[in-house]
């Protein structure tokens, strides 16, 4: 295997593999572990068959993964259902867990400073419940878990556990690994489409023209869907959440390209936003929640019964409805990039899902959608993306969006709703 590419390409930087948090070379951790049989079994880079993780749960289809309940909803506390991404919906859940000590402490990314530009893992209890609620917003970067098995190990208490698809999955592996699994009572996390790279919030800068420093970052300030807000001493930059989604081909992650798990397969509950134009028109803040396993299809059930959320039940087509292009783009579109990325000798996770009939025209659409993104993240068409009025390029990718969506819809739709 070539390490370098391995490291660029395939590996998630979820953090698991890590001892500590403490600066350490990343390419010698990662060749430390190859050999190791254990490694190879929860690495999300090199492919978590999640199949052979048995969960409590009603049942598995092809592109929910493990499924009890599907439904909308959202915090019956106003203001952090108006102010949170999708409808507060999660942190919500995190402060029941703590409130009811039904966990001793949650594990979750949390801002290291006032800013809220950089985060890291920490273990929160009843003590932040405050610190919990402030800063509750979607981050569209990736924090990886560094050192975070050996705190649960350490840890005296029950704990929840919030990550991303590749995080959830290789930490269910690793805790019962090395015999832990109960000291994690419950996975939550958020359905993830396309995570940026870092650099991007060197370009925000870059695109406010501003010399100071950033004084506070969010990505999606304010009422649902939210606005990429970033403040400075001298001036406030504001785009709509639509249009600054013209940054993800130049920043866009290569896990996002490959990895194929957009509705956190293997959490106890997964939320991420209703988009649906009946709860995009009334605004203030929707959640698609799916409960995984019966317990966590308990916990929300509780959680309705203490008036703490409010939800509907929906069923998996109005569900599917709601992500159908970005399910595509995961589920299907990422085994056409890997083996178009394994022809050029570039490795990617091995693939454990359903069987695909592939085309060739669809080849064609991915060879297409993998040229244009390689192309935007070079540096020179980074320059050259910020040379232009961000509001001109937020609206013509917006267009240029709904137009690509149009033109490929019928090709990359045909059979979605067959893997039921």
């Amino acid at each position: 295997m070539k390490i370098n590419l391995f490291i660029k390409y395939a590996c998630t930087n979820c953090g698991l593999c890590f001892k500590s948090d403490k600066k350490i070379n990343f390419k010698e951790n990662i060749i430390s572990k190859l050999n190791d049989k254990d490694f190879i079994n929860y690495c999300p880079g090199i492919g978590i068959n999640r199949k052979k993780i048995i969960l409590d749960t009603k049942n598995s289809t092809a592109l929910f993964g493990n499924l009890v309940s599907n439904y909308v909803g959202y915090s019956k506390n106003k203001t952090q259902r108006e102010t949170s991404s999708s409808g507060g919906v999660l942190t919500e859940i995190v402060c029941y867990l703590l409130e009811n000590k039904i966990v001793d402490a949650v594990c979750v990314p949390m801002p290291t400073d006032e800013t809220e530009v950089n985060h890291s893992y920490k273990f929160c209890n009843l003590n932040n419940l405050k610190e919990i609620r402030k800063y509750a917003q979607s981050i569209y970067v990736k924090i990886p878990a560094y050192g975070i098995v050996e705190k649960i190990k350490k840890f005296n208490g029950k704990l929840a556990f919030i990550g991303l698809p590749d995080q959830i999955s290789s930490l269910r592996v690793i805790s019962f690994q090395q015999n832990f699994q109960n000291k994690i009572k419950f996975f939550l996390g958020p359905m993830v489409g396309i995570l940026m790279e870092k650099e991007v919030i060197n370009m925000v800068k870059i695109l406010s023209s501003s010399r100071n420093k950033i004084l506070k970052l969010r990505w999606r300030y304010g009422e649902w869907p939210g606005k990429l807000l970033v403040k400075f001493k001298d001036k406030e930059l504001s785009i709509d959440k639509f249009y600054y989604n013209y940054l993800l081909p130049f920043f866009c992650s290569n896990e996002s390209l490959v990895q194929d798990d957009f509705y956190n397969e293997l959490a106890d509950i997964s939320i991420g936003d209703a988009w649906l134009p009946e709860y995009e028109n009334i605004g203030k803040g929707w959640s698609l929640i799916q409960s995984k396993t019966y317990k966590g299809d308990k916990l929300l059930r509780d959680m309705i019964k203490k008036k703490k959320i409010s939800l509907e039940k929906i069923n998996d087509r109005k569900a599917l409805r709601m992500h159908e292009h970005m399910i595509d783009f995961k589920k299907r579109g990422s085994k056409y990039r890997k083996k178009i990325l394994n022809f050029f000798s570039i490795p990617t996770p091995k693939d454990y899902g359903f069987k695909l009939k592939y085309s060739y025209i669809r080849y064609s659409i991915e060879l297409f959608i993998l040229s244009v993104i390689f192309i935007c993240k070079t540096k020179l068409a980074r320059y050259l993306m910020s040379k232009i009025n961000q509001k001109i390029l937020g609206l013509l990718f917006s267009k240029l969006r709904i137009i690509w969506k149009t033109l490929t819809k019928n090709i990359k739709r045909k059979g979605l709703y067959d893997n039921f």
